[in-house]
């Protein structure tokens, strides 16, 4: 079934008898059964006068354009496309534009839609006619129809091959709904349905009610099971015919929940009388159904069709051609009192529902949701099936398009919703919806078809493992806070790996998820943040979060570049936001105490370096106050010069076309600077070394009492801190054996001592990688020591790989010590260090060995 023959087989606006009369003319005849919706004959009688018409060009015109009209009105989509285009091609569209409409929809409800030539008909036909709404509304679904096309939601269909047939089935509706959702009834004009004659329409069969049941399932069976082959609703063996009657449609039943009463449409077909389509009920009087009584809705001269009633059958919803509409077929309710009571005057949906073209084929979900079909809202092709719910005041939401694939280039129409618990096997938890629905699209096996569609439920999960931004450690016991968009809030701990998982009660589809990671030991910034979302995901899924938190540690981190002009200690407004991610740590972080440090460059006396630096300090304590945060929560020190800048990335500046670069690693000593050539390098290696860093000294800061103004008046006491660590005397205590291999006693970053092995001729630092393990599973070494962690570390097992590259802060040969010592990592050596001498003799000068005090002695540097 093509276009118009369900959607408007019991909404014809009158379905006269055919009368028969003698005709001198085929063209009268042929007039004669068009007006009587005999589509199929007047097509054939058309066809015969077209060749009988001579040297009239507007007659022949005419028969042309209604044999096409004849051919679409009949469903007949092909042969309404061909005469339309012959029309198009004489340009009859400047005399009658519809046809343009008419090739556009036909474009669209193709077997193969063509929505980009839609789109051109419903432009020629905006210029002829810029306020018709069919031309505007029509454009607007071929345009979307193609993006639903592409982007289909995740409902699954499927063809009900076992109860269609190569004739009509459409309108499924469950027989009560309490408990019965394994009898579907449906209309239908295949064989076994009543009556001898056929729909002068189509040249069908008329159409009666049938029935299928869902027979019991063997084990898991997936939506929507195994259906018996439908038989006509009142059996067999029935004595009493009343729902089924003879040459009449009757479609589109509906049935209260406990199935004992149906409401329908019945179009009469008597002769000598103007019939219309009208909505009856009956009840079931034992095994049998009782007389349909006729529901009285309006005058007899317009039609009442698709009953959907609600389910305490007060209300029910109807289409119909009544005046008082907003166009065509339109969507009415009327209600009462009492069962027993007679329904009261109808009432339009309104505009929000209704538009110029038919709403047809209501259906109620929950009492205050409606399903319908529409040819007037944009859509991809024919009637597609549209979603509006009804709010607290009576008022209607503006319809919901349910796009691609329940809908089609077809007629989608007719959609019911099964309520039956039934689990979805792939994931084992219930359908989100399911249901049935009736469409003429290509895949089908005739006309209409009944097609099942379920829609899945979507799993999700949310999970990860929780470590130390320094060691890379499985960190247990933290605390992982989920907040879901919808307003609700989860927590749980971490287990003794580290792992958190949210299941899938929690993590909700169409929600976003803020995630807070949090620890006693442990500091809040942006890496303890996440933030995960289901929105416009289309399949189940497992997310995955990691987090990194960061512990509070003794060593400094660097804030971002503020830097200071030679002498001065003011902060610049321009690096006001260098403390932007420091104040958010302290919010974030309410109990944490700090050390704020600033450094100087090395031009100047020590003296004077150091108060400056405390001056610089200072300005950003005094700074953060100003924004609100307690002063107590804040030591400001200055070292002066006694701390020279160790980068920990390379920078690049540039000047008047010259490039200076400083590698990652280097230590910007006074030393280092004077041997700078290029005055405007030294000058950027001292601007480097005018820094600002900060430490976490503690944890458990008590705020003061909101009435107690002195920890934000108080003034920051200064602390100086003295210099240099390195003695005047370098020397260091070696022992050589038998094969002349030296060694000497040193100590790594302060806690590990080694027998380190001095190579001659060798430049470089190596260790074992067992010890490099060792040193990185004691935290002595950290993540961000390395150059390249993702590339030195394996996630899987956290473990250094050979040759990783990392950087020890200290090595001391007792009181001779190098700072930022670059190590290789290697696999196949069996001494724990090896230092080169060349190694030696860059960091710390060149040396002799003293034999009588086995030491190296290094020349002042």
């Amino acid at each position: 079934m093509k276009l118009n023959y369900k959607l408007t087989l019991l909404v014809i606006a009158f379905c006269l008898p055919m009368v028969v009369f003698s005709q001198k003319s085929k063209t009268e005849a042929a007039d004669r059964a068009f007006n009587n919706y005999q589509y199929a004959e007047a097509a054939d009688l058309y066809k015969e006068a077209y060749t009988k018409v001579k040297g009239n060009k507007v007659e022949k015109n005419r028969i042309l354009f209604q044999i096409a009209k004849s051919y679409e009105m009949a469903g007949v989509d092909k042969k309404a496309m061909q005469n339309y285009l012959k029309l198009y091609k004489i340009n009859y569209q400047k005399d009658d534009p519809s046809i343009l409409l008419s090739l556009a929809e036909l474009s669209k409800r193709a077997q193969e839609p063509d929505y980009a030539k839609a789109v051109e008909y419903y432009n020629e036909y905006i210029k002829l006619r810029p306020n018709d709404k069919k031309g505007l509304v029509g454009k607007e679904g071929a345009e979307l129809a193609q993006q639903w096309l592409d982007n289909p939601t995740r409902y699954e269909i499927e063809n009900m091959k076992k109860i269609n047939t190569k004739s009509n089935d459409w309108s499924p509706a469950f027989k009560g709904t309490k408990k019965n959702y394994n009898s579907l009834v449906f209309s239908s004009n295949q064989e076994g349905a009543s009556g001898s004659k056929s729909d002068g329409w189509t040249g069908a069969a008329f159409s009666d009610f049938f029935i299928s049941t869902k027979g019991k399932s063997k084990g898991e069976v997936d939506f929507p099971g195994d259906w018996a082959k439908p038989i006509p609703i009142e059996g067999e063996d029935s004595k009493t015919i009343v729902l089924n009657l003879e040459n009449v449609n009757e479609g589109e039943a509906c049935f209260n929940t406990k199935g004992n009463t149906v409401y329908f449409t019945r179009c009469l077909n008597e002769k000598k009388k103007v019939n219309g389509c009208r909505i009856y009920q009956s009840s079931m009087k034992g095994k049998s159904w009782d007389d349909a009584q006729l529901i009285e809705l309006g005058p007899d001269s317009c039609n009442y069709v698709h009953p959907a009633i609600s389910e305490d059958e007060l209300v029910l919803y109807f289409a119909s051609d009544m005046a008082g509409g907003e166009g065509g077929y339109d969507l009415w309710m009327v209600k009462r009192d009492r069962k027993s009571k007679p329904f009261g005057k109808p009432v339009n949906l309104g505009k929000q529902v209704n538009t110029f073209s038919h709403e047809m084929f209501p259906t109620l979900r929950d009492d205050n949701t409606l399903y319908f079909s529409s040819k007037g809202l944009p859509g991809m092709g024919g009637f597609d099936i549209y979603k509006t719910t009804m709010n607290e005041n009576g008022e209607w939401s503006t319809p919901e398009n349910l796009k691609a694939p329940l809908n089609s280039q077809g007629d989608d129409f007719g959609i019911v919703f099964d309520g039956s618990n039934v689990n979805d096997p792939s994931t084992g938890n219930p359908y989100t919806e399911k249901g049935f629905f009736t469409s003429n699209r290509s895949g089908g096996k005739g006309g209409d078809d009944i097609w099942a569609f379920k829609l899945r439920p979507l799993i999700f999960t949310l999970s990860g493992v929780v470590r130390d931004s320094v060691t890379n450690a499985l960190v247990a016991d933290a605390t992982v806070l989920l907040t879901a968009s919808d307003g609700n809030v989860y927590k749980i701990q971490t287990d003794n790996k580290g792992y958190y998982m949210f299941n899938k009660t929690q993590i909700l589809p169409e929600l976003t998820f803020d995630i807070a990671v949090s620890k006693q030991g442990y500091y809040e910034n942006d890496n303890s943040r996440g933030k995960e979302t289901t929105v416009g995901l289309r399949e189940s899924k497992d997310l995955k979060k990691d987090f990194l938190i960061n512990p509070f540690e003794k060593a400094p981190i660097v804030l971002p570049e503020i830097l200071y002009d030679y002498d001065k200690y003011d902060l610049k407004p321009q690096y006001h936001d260098s403390l932007a991610g420091l104040y958010k740590t302290l919010v974030d972080n309410p109990t944490i105490v700090i050390e704020l440090s600033s450094h100087t460059d090395a031009r100047g006396s020590v003296e004077y370096n150091e108060t400056l630096s405390q001056h610089r300090a200072e300005s950003c304590v005094d700074y953060l106050i100003g924004k609100g945060i307690e002063a107590d929560r804040m030591v400001a020190k200055g070292y002066g010069k006694s701390a020279p800048r160790v980068l920990n990335r390379d920078f690049v500046f540039e000047k008047d076309g010259k490039t200076y670069t400083f590698k990652k690693g280097t230590k910007l000593t006074e030393a280092y600077i004077k041997s700078l050539r290029d005055k405007q390098e030294q000058e950027y290696a001292h601007q480097l070394n005018r820094r600002s860093e900060f430490k976490i000294l503690r944890d458990n800061y008590v705020p003061a009492a909101k009435n107690d103004s002195v920890a934000k008046k108080q003034k920051v006491t200064i602390q100086i801190v003295n210099a240099a660590k390195t003695p005047k005397t370098q020397e260091i205590a070696v022992e050589v054996n038998e094969k002349n291999v030296m060694t000497s006693k040193v100590t790594v970053n302060g806690s590990t001592e080694y027998s380190a092995v001095i190579k001659a001729k060798v430049s470089k630092v190596t260790m074992s990688l067992a010890e490099v393990n060792k040193l990185y599973k004691a935290g002595v070494l950290k993540v961000r020591d390395f150059e390249d962690a993702d590339a030195a570390i394996d996630k899987n097992t956290n473990t250094v790989l050979p040759n990783a590259k990392f950087y020890l802060s200290e090595l001391s040969f007792g009181e001779v010590y190098v700072e930022n010592v670059e190590v290789t990592a290697s696999k196949t050596q069996k001494e724990p260090i090896t230092v080169g001498d060349g190694y030696l003799v860059n960091e710390v000068g060149k040396f002799s060995y003293n034999k009588e005090t086995k030491k190296l002695v290094f020349e002042a540097k």
